[in-house]
């Protein structure tokens, strides 16, 4: 209904925005730190091999690969656009704290970090990119979604939306990537961990 799918991207935006940053130690110590690892892999795996496709198959862009990050959080991939020697970086995200200290992030790291960066609060899946951007035509090399893609799919208007804006400035060519959960291999888990859940179905 559209009352439940107003209070999902409430909920989503109030919880990200609420969301405390941990240390290093904290983390560390995190129930799901190896969830975090394996997480971190596939998307440093994916973010690799595409960046090595385009420089493969575009030699002219090698220098210059323009990233819109969509859903960035806090700023968890910025190293791994910094080992992939991008050029520049669009960061963007529904939560307005999680930009900002995103940006503070980069900041700190700019004396090493090899590439230029934008920071955008915007929720992908009711607004428009190019209502932000100073840009006409496509500059996007990669587009990349990491673990956001299933907060688009509440509704039809919402998923349209997340995929405008993320192929409206991608170049012909370039490429948009994404990870995200497997639904049916949670439910599967679920009730096979939950014996009450079995007795009720």
């Amino acid at each position: 209904s559209s009352k439940s799918a107003v209070s999902h991207e409430h909920g989503a935006h109030t919880f990200y925005n609420n969301s405390q940053s941990h240390s290093l130690g904290q983390r560390n110590e995190s129930k799901i730190f190896y969830m975090r690892n394996f997480n971190n892999w596939i998307k440093s795996t994916l973010i690799n091999d595409y960046l090595a496709r385009i420089r493969n198959e575009q030699p002219e862009r090698s220098n210059k690969i323009h990233v819109f990050d969509m859903g960035c959080g806090k700023g968890g991939d910025q190293l791994k656009w910094h080992v992939g020697r991008v050029n520049s970086v669009t960061f963007a995200d529904l939560a307005e704290n999680s930009v900002k200290e995103c940006e503070q992030r980069y900041r700190e790291r700019q004396k090493y970090c090899n590439y230029k960066a934008n920071f955008f609060p915007l929720d992908c899946t009711e607004e428009l990119i190019r209502d932000k951007m100073d840009a006409s035509e496509p500059c996007f090399d990669l587009v990349s979604t990491q673990f956001v893609l299933h907060y688009s799919f509440d509704k039809l208007k919402s998923a349209d939306r997340f995929l405008r804006n993320a192929a409206e400035f991608l170049r012909v060519g370039g490429y948009f990537i994404g990870t995200t959960v497997n639904s049916c291999e949670l439910v599967y888990v679920f009730i096979s961990f939950n014996k009450e859940v079995q007795q009720m179905i």
